[in-house]
C-alpha cells in the first residue's frame, strides 16, 4: 500500500510515519511510505497512492489547493485531511476527502481510519505494476486505469496519470479485474466501461481518445455489457 505524507512540519510528518509503521507491522502489511515537506512537492511526484495524509497550512499551497489540484488531476486516492483547524473540515469535504484527524492525531482515530479503509470489501481492486521511470513496483486502483493494451507477454497499464507496465500476460491480469468494471474487446485490449466515450462495430473510443479494437465477435456481447453497465450506474446514482 503506497501512501504519502504531505506537511511542512518535519516533527509531525515523523509522528505520524512512526504511527503508520507501527500499525502496518502490527497488521503484517506492507506500507511503502514517502513524505513531503509542501503541496507543490506532492503534486510533482510521479508515483500513485492508495492513501495520502494532507496538512491544510503549508507555504504558498494550501492542503485545500493541493487536494483540488489533485482531484482536477483525477487522482482518486483517499485523502485524510490532518489540520489544527477543525473549521476546515466542511471545505475540505468538497473534495471527497475520506477523514479528518484533528492534530496531534489520535492513535485510536487514525487506526480506525485505515481499517476502515484497508478492510473495507467494497474497496477498488489494486493491481500490482512496474513504474519504468523510477524502476519501482506500485499499486494502481483499477478505477484508475483507461484501458490495458497487451505488450508482447506483458501488459501497458494506462491511468489519466501515466503508463505502467504489468509483467505477466493478459489472462493472468484478467482474474485480478472486476469483471462488472471491464470487457476485454478482442485478444489485446481491455477497457474500463466507466471511460468509454463512444463505441463503432469495429473500435471502442475511450476518454482519453485511445482507440481500442473491438472484434466483430464480441460486438453484440460488448453492447450489452456496456448497456447494462450505464443503465446499472444510473440506477445507484
Amino acid at each position: 500500500m503506497n501512501i504519502a505524507v504531505c506537511d511542512d512540519e518535519k516533527i509531525f510528518r515523523q509522528a505520524l510515519i512512526s504511527a503508520l509503521d507501527t500499525y502496518s507491522h502490527s497488521h503484517s502489511l506492507n506500507f511503502s511510505i514517502s513524505q513531503f515537506s509542501s503541496g507543490t512537492d506532492l503534486l510533482c511526484s510521479q508515483e500513485s497512492f492508495d492513501m495520502i495524509f494532507l496538512d491544510y497550512c503549508m507555504g504558498q499551497l494550501s492542503g485545500i489547493d493541493t487536494v483540488k489540484k489533485l482531484r482536477e488531476r483525477h487522482v482518486t486516492a483517499k485523502v485524510i485531511f490532518v489540520s489544527s483547524f477543525p473549521d476546515i473540515v466542511f471545505e475540505s469535504m468538497k473534495y471527497d476527502t475520506y477523514r479528518f484527524l484533528i492534530k496531534p492525531v489520535d492513535t485510536v482515530k487514525l487506526n480506525e481510519a485505515l481499517d476502515s479503509f484497508i478492510f473495507d470489501p467494497n474497496r477498488s481492486r489494486q493491481i500490482i505494476v512496474k513504474d519504468m521511470e523510477c524502476e519501482k513496483f506500485v499499486s494502481v486502483p483499477e478505477n484508475d486505469i483507461i484501458y490495458i493494451q497487451a505488450d508482447n507477454v506483458y501488459c501497458i497499464v494506462t491511468t489519466f496519470q501515466k503508463s505502467y507496465r504489468y509483467i505477466k500476460s493478459m489472462s493472468k491480469l484478467q482474474n485480478e479485474l472486476s469483471p462488472a468494471k471491464f470487457f476485454r474487446s478482442n485478444r489485446s485490449y481491455f477497457v474500463n466501461l466507466s471511460y468509454v466515450s463512444s463505441f463503432s462495430n469495429s473500435e471502442i473510443t475511450m476518454c482519453n481518445g485511445q482507440k481500442a479494437i473491438l472484434s466483430k465477435l464480441k460486438y453484440k456481447s460488448f453492447k450489452d455489457t456496456f448497456f447494462s453497465y450505464i443503465k446499472s450506474c444510473s440506477a445507484v446514482s
